[in-house]
């Protein structure tokens, strides 16, 4: 089961790194994610990027940017399922592990395995890049 995730996970982890080096070297404020777009957000602007520009200032590849999304959508609307429901502050990435902080000042570590059993969980949601694309679509009609 793991194994079926596991470039997905690992892109995204890679790529969650390289935001979070970008956004210290541009002093953006915060980022966000829509479907198969991804906001940074500055004092006066934000700045939106699509895979491919994504990729570009990145320097990742198209396809590690698509299952960046697809893995972050996954846990976006699925956190609750890997953290058992519990309340949460907040959620990062910091090297190969998802980390979720909590009210009670812990923080939980996931890693490629805890996420693929998400990914297996949800997959009648079909996160597929297919999916998100077809769903920013609908949503922007």
């Amino acid at each position: 089961m793991i194994e079926q995730y596991k470039t997905m996970i690992t892109d995204y982890f890679y790529i969650s790194n390289l935001i979070k080096s970008y956004v210290q070297k541009n002093k953006i404020e915060y980022w966000d994610t829509e479907f198969i777009r991804l906001e940074f957000y500055f004092a006066s602007k934000s700045q939106e990027y699509d895979v491919k520009n994504l990729a570009k200032i990145l320097v990742a590849t198209e396809n590690q940017v698509q299952n960046f999304f697809v893995v972050h959508c996954c846990l976006s609307n699925y956190l609750d399922d890997l953290i058992g429901d519990r309340e949460y502050s907040t959620w990062f990435v910091d090297n190969d592990s998802l980390n979720v902080s909590f009210p009670d000042d812990m923080t939980g570590q996931y890693d490629i395995a805890d996420i693929s059993l998400l990914m297996k969980k949800t997959e009648e949601a079909n996160w597929s890049f297919p999916a998100l694309v077809e769903s920013w679509n609908e949503f922007h009609k």
